[in-house]
């Protein structure tokens, strides 16, 4: 009787656990304001598997994925190469006037503008 007792409780525990672990892949955890707790909530799907899948197919192919994954991190907003509105003579230049007319001891100055 214990063997059919213990067959039983194993069946059990094992259905839910596959019931309860399947709850973690759709729902959130927001943490509280203080040291513990927080609050459990269901997370949108707005995804197919087949469309994740295909996400990470794209991302192998075209680099980014090793991007995220290396050790230096990733930060796109990095990645774009933009000119410099002023050459060097210009901001030198600037920097003349606004130490000529004031405005530079002005800004310096605890006062602001």
């Amino acid at each position: 009787m214990s063997r059919i007792n213990t067959l039983l409780s194993v069946a059990f525990v094992s259905m839910i656990s596959v019931t309860s672990l399947t709850a973690f892949a759709s729902s959130g955890f927001t943490p509280a304001a203080t040291e513990v707790g927080g609050t459990s909530h269901p997370m949108p799907v707005t995804q197919t598997r087949a469309q994740v899948e295909s996400e990470l197919q794209a991302a192998r192919a075209d680099g980014s994925l090793a991007r995220i994954s290396s050790e230096a991190g990733y930060a796109p907003e990095f990645e774009k190469t933009t000119q410099g509105g002023l050459t060097r003579e210009a901001v030198l230049q600037e920097l003349r006037r606004a130490q000529e007319d004031g405005s530079m001891r002005r800004i310096n100055s605890n006062r602001g503008y």
